[in-house]
């Protein structure tokens, strides 16, 4: 029961990381981009250094990358990670993480959806059922009259866009998975994104140097630390156990978990009914959605 362990690492450390993230960026008017490239660049060095201290170390060789097009999905799902760390910090500087988890929780359809198209894998009666109980859960927790059922706030739209980017970031995923082990492949997904960030804004590396030395640095490395290691004890997990489907369900109580801890550590009491309405509503939707 490793496996067991693992993702209850994973979704513990998950949860808190979202937490930290809204602390790090409530009412925040600027700065989302560079919380973005640092978080990625520190993310990857704890990678790195637990792949080190594990010896999981294994990468395809140059001419097996170029010979199977492994740098095109790599550039694809960077680019893709790069834009889902921006637009998810900026849509914490406001929107509730209470009310971002259940909006977030729409990746998982997008990556049901995007393998369906892509790797030929068949949806289920019953991940269709879960597709609409998720978006269910947010129009339900959006929707305040009939008139403004699809009225999003700037920072739901990121949210949204954030769930978008990372859902079809994991189809990518998928495939790049067969060639390398989950830690150095985490390096990668976190590095690259980073590097991204900071070519396209230059001007990002001097504002990621000042957050460090600023106060709120202890919290930018806590955060990054805290979601490599729920990435990679995920991964872990998957790893360990027989039924993939299973370890993919059970980490899906981390939604729950979140928007918990923003009820009760953030006050986050708006609308309190309709957000545990909504975020059982997709738990139970995320649930259906890794049944085979």
């Amino acid at each position: 029961m490793n496996w067991l362990i693992f993702i209850t690492l994973s979704v513990v450390t998950g949860s808190l990381g979202a937490i930290l993230q809204r602390v790090l960026m409530k009412n925040k008017i600027s700065g989302s981009y560079s919380y973005s490239a640092l978080s990625q660049i520190i993310s990857a060095i704890v990678c790195l250094i637990i792949a080190l201290f594990i010896g999981s170390q294994n990468f395809p060789t140059i001419e097996q990358t170029f010979s199977n097009n492994l740098y095109i999905f790599i550039l694809f799902s960077s680019v893709l990670y790069a834009l889902h760390a921006a637009f998810g910090f900026k849509s914490l500087q406001t929107v509730e993480v209470s009310r971002f988890t259940v909006i977030y929780s729409f990746r998982s359809v997008v990556t049901i959806f995007a393998a369906t198209m892509f790797l030929d894998e068949k949806l289920t009666f019953v991940q269709m059922t879960g597709a609409l109980l998720i978006l269910s859960a947010i129009i339900f927790l959006n929707t305040k009259s009939l008139k403004g059922i699809f009225n999003f706030s700037r920072g739901e739209i990121y949210a949204l866009l954030a769930s978008i980017t990372f859902g079809i970031a994991t189809v990518s995923d998928k495939y790049l998975l067969d060639w390398f082990d989950y830690v150095p492949y985490l390096f990668i997904d976190f590095i690259v994104p980073g590097i991204i960030l900071f070519l396209v804004r230059p001007k990002t590396v001097q504002e990621s140097v000042g957050l460090l030395k600023d106060k709120l640095g202890p919290k930018i490395l806590l955060f990054s630390t805290l979601y490599a290691i729920a990435a990679i004890t995920f991964f872990a997990a998957l790893t360990q156990a027989d039924n993939a489907s299973l370890v993919s369900g059970v980490g899906q109580v981390g939604s729950i978990v979140t928007v918990l801890l923003g009820i009760v550590l953030l006050r986050e009491r708006k609308d309190l009914s309709k957000k545990l309405i909504a975020a059982s509503l997709s738990f139970v939707g995320l649930i259906l959605l890794v049944i085979k």
